[in-house]
């Protein structure tokens, strides 16, 4: 694609608009004359794109149907970029109704959620496979599911990698003092096998960081039952859920290590991005994020939870090790990582779709 030429068309179909994909709509908005077409939710701030809020409805067995005609709508775009996961039946009637309109499919790849672990379900990675074959070109979050499909024997020059990332914010240089727990509070993350394993290393290690815990959810109450009944509420911070980045970004620059039991998704990259390194446990609930720890080396993938006590004293008796993976972590991010490498993968599906 000439991007001194008149821009391509772009329609993007996805159900909300998070806040942390305004920078990267942005950032593509400078190539393409983008539009997203959403149906819940509301739009965050300092939106550069064209949007259109089109309502859904849900008929038992069907996927959430669309109550425009998307269809016709999407005919006025050179491209049409889709979730791969199915949930509109618009994606499913676009593999086979959509004319000269390009269509890429985009997400994860494969199976992945909080009761799902990465890429544990057949049945799903066979219907992602026909609806790949179905579209001109399909866009993942990592490059597993390019290894992955084109070995079942798609051809590999249409499958496109957009790294799943967030836009961090400059920071300056502060003393390192805590440990950092950012997500929603459910059990399905191993909460409490991180307050048990912080209350573990309390026992035994003297000068303990505190642990900072930056989320809320539905165990929320019970999360903070647990620090007042254990006695940690000098050593345990419960800051309820920040969305504010510049804030966000004060209690990563002063975090020793961001730490998530048994979920690691954009908090990764998000951690990256301020040089603090990542632990979690190597099979962890994912979207493909964790497939960028590098262990030892820029964060840390634990066999057993039973490692967390573990970790926690030895991020306080070494914590100069966990600087420098937070370096490398920081390394990682810039030169593979940012929402600029996000786009270029957008860039580089689209290219390749409208390119005769």
């Amino acid at each position: 694609m000439s991007y001194g030429q008149q821009k391509k068309r772009v329609l993007i179909i996805q159900s909300l608009i998070p806040h942390y994909r305004v920078p990267v709509f942005n950032e593509l908005s400078k190539y393409v004359d983008l539009t997203v077409v959403y149906d819940k939710g509301t739009v965050p701030d300092n939106v550069e794109f064209g949007i259109v809020k089109i309502d859904t409805m849900h008929i038992k067995h069907i996927p959430r149907i669309h109550k425009k005609n998307i269809l016709r709508m999407a005919k006025k775009y050179d491209v049409v970029i889709t979730m791969l996961d199915g949930s509109f039946l618009t994606t499913h009637l676009l593999c086979w109704l959509r004319g000269k309109t390009k269509l890429i499919l985009w997400g994860i790849g494969v199976a992945a959620g909080y009761n799902t672990r990465f890429d544990s379900s057949q049945e799903t990675s066979e219907k992602y496979f026909k609806m790949i074959q179905k579209a001109d070109a399909a866009l993942f979050y990592s490059k597993y599911p390019v290894e992955k499909y084109s070995a079942l024997g798609e051809a590999k020059e249409k499958l496109f990698v957009a790294n799943n990332t967030v836009r961090v914010l400059p920071t300056e240089k502060k003393e390192k003092e805590s440990i950092l727990f950012v997500g929603s509070l459910y059990k399905a993350k191993k909460i409490f096998e991180l307050l048990e394993g912080y209350k573990k290393a309390h026992e035994v290690c003297e000068h303990l960081p505190k642990l900072v815990i930056i989320g809320d959810g539905d165990d929320s109450a019970d999360v903070a039952k647990w620090v007042n009944d254990n006695g940690l509420k000098d050593n345990v911070v419960l800051t309820g859920a920040i969305y504010d980045e510049e804030i966000l970004a004060d209690y990563f620059s002063r975090a020793i290590m961001c730490i998530s039991p048994d979920q690691a998704g954009l908090t990764v990259l998000q951690s990256f991005g301020y040089g603090v390194p990542f632990v979690t446990h190597k099979d962890s609930i994912t979207g493909g994020e964790r497939l960028n720890i590098k262990n030892k080396e820029n964060g840390l993938l634990v066999d057993s939870f039973d490692e967390i006590a573990e970790v926690i004293c030895d991020c306080e008796k070494n914590k100069n090790s966990y600087i420098e993976m937070g370096k490398n972590a920081k390394i990682f991010y810039d030169e593979n990582r940012t929402v600029e490498h996000m786009v270029n993968g957008f860039l580089e599906a689209i290219t390749f779709v409208t390119t005769d």
